[in-house]
């Protein structure tokens, strides 16, 4: 089975319960079989306008990380329909890995 799990970070970037639930069930689905893909943002106040970076993890586990648009709690819907684009974009990707 495909699976594309999204998570508002993912570690290193957050560490936190969510994030770590997250890689915990990615790293799962991995061992159980399954193609996973995680989405999630990085914060990072550059590139000014958000780009898909993608990184592949030891267990094959693909992590297609939005960095950059400078992303913070009271901006959170700046660059909105960018984004969706991207989002799109992963969510295509992640089905072909």
């Amino acid at each position: 089975m495909r699976v594309l799990l999204v998570s508002h970070r993912y570690p290193p970037d957050g560490v936190a319960g969510v994030e770590r639930y997250t890689q915990a069930l990615a790293s799962g689905l991995v061992k159980a079989g399954d193609v996973v893909s995680v989405a999630a943002r990085r914060p990072a106040p550059t590139p000014p306008m958000p780009q898909t970076s993608t990184e592949r993890l030891a267990d094959g586990t693909s992590v297609y990380l939005f960095v950059g648009g400078d992303a913070r709690r009271d901006r959170f819907l700046m660059y909105q329909d960018h984004l969706e684009r991207l989002f799109k974009g992963v969510s295509i990707c992640s089905s072909w890995s």
